[in-house]
């Protein structure tokens, strides 16, 4: 055997062994939830979920099934874009919280609430929209460019604590003056790499199986998001047209315009409106809401349903609200009594909105 091929032979057969040994210490000393993110970018220039695709998350406490629909929806069925006769549609738009990560599709928020809703007697189809990982900007692009296709009679869109810096690091809108306007037409981060691995096979079964390709994927994504938080809030320090006085930072004050201005936009469609506000867990005791930080003149008009609410009357060192081991989301119990606030919230608008007129 030649020199050089001994010698590469030997350095890859090193570089496996090593990887493998550092899997094996990830997987002993500290293990990772696998829950490989499965997107791509979308026409309207914001990531969405890939169209039909099949994985699973697993955890210490979980290992569920998600199904995507060929619309890029959390759905084991597609949905025509007009609204069926008799049916009021709910419209839901999220990150991983509404998507429904670490429970299987039937208890995620959106399953519930269609069977709460049903309950009651308005026949409802709930379609879910969400994409992990989205902010305020994001949902709203997505309402625009494909949500409002489907004619929603209603709208539920969630609020999240981690909506403040997403939003300042897509860059698809920014503050002027005393309004917003739009800024970036795309936002697509690593999305160009990503559909490139993922044509491979071997890619796939390390992404779904590896805690440690895990590890270093979560590592690098933290690192590049402050990156960018960073450099867009640079950019937002430039001298900009007079903001009218406010105690807010420029972050707090984006993200509730960018809510004003989703409300708006659905409300000018003729859709109902409602943001579901999603707390932090700080232990089983203590649900934290981000909402507060927000300028109470800019939102006092956004209507708004706070899920510490919904849970604080369960609130208890034996009931388990939030997942502890992976990336503390929403238990199927709390999905569903989630749900059941939500639908005693919109159900007397439905029964008044225009869904009525197809009942």
């Amino acid at each position: 055997m030649k020199r050089p091929l001994r010698t590469i032979l030997i350095a890859t057969a090193l570089s496996v062994y090593a990887l493998l040994l550092a899997e094996v210490c990830v997987r002993v000393l500290d293990p990772q939830p696998l829950m490989p993110r499965y997107v791509t970018g979308t026409p309207w220039g914001v990531r969405g979920n890939i169209p039909g695709a099949h994985y699973r998350h697993k955890t210490r406490e979980v290992n569920v099934a998600y199904r995507i629909n060929s619309q890029g929806m959390r759905a084991d069925r597609e949905f025509p874009e007009h609204p069926v006769a008799g049916l009021c549609r709910v419209g839901l738009i999220g990150d991983s919280y509404f998507v429904g990560y670490e429970v299987e599709l039937e208890d995620t928020v959106a399953s519930q609430l269609e069977k709460a809703l049903q309950a009651r007697g308005i026949a409802t189809e709930v379609l879910n929209f969400s994409v992990s990982g989205f902010g305020t900007a994001e949902m709203l692009r997505t309402y625009e460019g494909q949500i409002r296709k489907f004619s929603p009679d209603m709208v539920l869109m969630q609020w999240h604590a981690s909506d403040l810096d997403d939003n300042v690091r897509s860059g698809l809108y920014v503050l002027d003056g005393a309004g917003l306007r739009r800024g970036a037409q795309r936002y697509l981060p690593s999305v160009t790499l990503q559909d490139r691995l993922m044509k491979w096979t071997l890619y796939r079964l390390v992404a779904d199986n590896s805690q440690l390709y895990s590890f270093v994927r979560e590592w690098s994504a933290t690192l590049v998001k402050n990156m960018l938080v960073a450099g867009n809030a640079a950019a937002d320090s430039a001298p900009q047209p007079a903001v009218e006085s406010t105690e807010a930072g420029a972050r707090e004050l984006l993200s509730a315009r960018l809510l004003q201005e989703s409300m708006k936009t659905i409300a000018k469609d003729g859709a109902g409106f409602l943001v579901v506000d999603i707390p932090e867990p700080k232990d089983r005791l203590l649900l934290k809401s981000a909402w507060t930080v927000l300028p109470a003149n800019e939102v006092r008009d956004v209507p708004v349903l706070h899920a510490a609410d919904a849970l604080k009357p369960f609130l208890s060192p034996d009931t388990q609200l939030f997942y502890e081991r992976g990336h503390f989301h929403l238990t199927p119990f709390a999905s569903k009594t989630l749900a059941a606030s939500i639908a005693e919230r919109i159900a007397p608008l439905l029964m008044q909105g225009r869904c009525s007129e197809r009942r």
